[in-house]
């Protein structure tokens, strides 16, 4: 998915949830898994944009996050910033939704931005979530 510095899904974007159109596809029995590549900005009226305001582009850049969702799940924040979402945050590291700390992260991995594949994988048979980084598994948990 791209989005555009001038469509209305880049300013839901920049402030809450991207949410898939379809639910993720099983990739083997009970898992379910989906990566993310952060590119960077591209657009023209994206770059002079946050050049005028630069301090808003690093914050941007670095409040990113990988996770899912419920179906009901408010989008107008962070995952795991409110109920029925969980995700892998790249400012912290941290992983939030997890054990009912809604809001509150818990210490998960290393940081990522721009440039980096962050992969989500959920095994719905055993109740784990795993998240990758570069191709890197970096453990797995229960989200309840």
């Amino acid at each position: 998915m791209t989005l555009a510095s001038n469509s209305a899904e880049f300013y839901r974007a920049v402030r809450g949830i991207v949410r898939a159109d379809h639910a993720m596809v099983p990739v083997q029995d009970g898992v379910y898994y989906f990566e993310v590549e952060f590119k960077g900005v591209s657009g023209a009226g994206y770059v002079s944009y946050f050049r005028l305001h630069s301090k808003l582009i690093n914050k941007v850049h670095r409040e990113i996050g990988v996770g899912f969702c419920e179906e009901h799940a408010e989008t107008d924040a962070m995952l795991g910033h409110k109920e029925a979402a969980w995700g892998y945050h790249g400012d912290d590291g941290c992983i939030f939704g997890v054990d009912h700390r809604i809001g509150s992260g818990l210490p998960y991995g290393p940081k990522y931005s721009e440039g980096d594949i962050v992969g989500c994988g959920v095994n719905f048979d055993k109740g784990t979530v795993f998240y990758t980084l570069n191709g890197k598994v970096l453990g797995q948990f229960s989200p309840s």
